[in-house]
């Protein structure tokens, strides 16, 4: 089990980080469980920030699909003014 601590939605970079982190996992198993002891809302943030970088969604678009797998989502005002701005500067990179 490999585990990877990185304050996610700080930057464009680390979320990069992130999502190369479980790029490399997937690629070596089939799967890759997204987990926070402290916070309801963080592994729902990882996996739309995923969404938005693997697919170029909106933050929309994977947060009404991840909404269409677990429909009790409760996310801040500030992950999501964060899932917009990554959006936003994912956009600008590609």
């Amino acid at each position: 089990m490999s585990e990877y601590t990185v304050e996610f939605l700080g930057s464009y970079s680390k979320t990069k980080a992130v999502f190369d982190f479980i790029e490399e996992a997937v690629s070596q198993t089939s799967s890759c469980m997204i987990v926070s002891m402290k916070n309801k809302c963080s592994p729902i943030a990882v996996a739309i920030g995923y969404l938005i970088l693997k697919f170029h969604w909106s933050y929309l678009r994977a947060l009404e699909y991840i909404n269409s797998k677990k429909v009790d989502i409760e996310m801040t005002r500030a992950i999501l003014k964060s899932l917009i701005k990554l959006e936003a500067i994912h956009e600008q990179s590609t």
